[in-house]
């Protein structure tokens, strides 16, 4: 699918597919994260015309939302495929729903998992989030990620503690 779908060369493709940090650690089919929205039939059509790092407007005319079909440019991520060859967007509380933004899995035809948007958020896999998925997405998207948090966490205690 990904070279079909971008002008990577084989070994471009191959050397960005072996950068991503999760690739050799697929996510676990017990995980009760490994869950994303199920897709209507006309939504997965919708999914595979919009082509590798693509959005709402590369499904195409007969996928065109009526809200946009008064030439209206704005929300362009909706409906968008997450962008594996740049930094992702920011995962919000509608990570588990592609109508909410770019979150459709790069290359299967449905939205990321609720362990994709934490993994973008860098959480551990381990860790457990609670309640519904509308809850567990919510808590992803509000939450500062993991990493971040530790290099202002670290630069703060580096301020007011000079000589720790």
């Amino acid at each position: 699918y990904f070279l079909k779908h971008t002008s990577y060369s084989i070994d471009e493709a191959q050397e960005l597919l072996e950068t991503l940090e999760y690739q050799d650690a697929p996510i676990s089919e017990k995980d009760p994260c490994n869950i994303h929205m199920i897709p209507t039939k006309r939504m997965e059509e919708r999914f595979k015309a919009t082509k590798l790092n693509g959005s709402r407007s590369d499904a195409g005319k007969e996928f065109e939302l009526k809200c946009h079909s008064n030439g209206y440019a704005g929300h362009k991520d909706v409906y968008g495929r997450i962008m594996i060859h740049l930094p992702a967007n920011t995962i919000t509380t509608g990570c588990n729903n592609p109508s909410k933004g770019r979150f459709i899995h790069p290359w299967e035809n449905h939205g990321i998992t609720l362990r994709h948007a934490a993994r973008l958020q860098t959480f551990p896999d381990d860790y457990i989030f609670c309640g519904n998925a509308t809850a567990q997405a919510r808590q992803i998207g509000n939450a500062v990620p993991p990493m971040l948090g530790t290099i202002l966490i670290n630069a703060l205690l580096n301020i007011i503690t000079p000589n720790r």
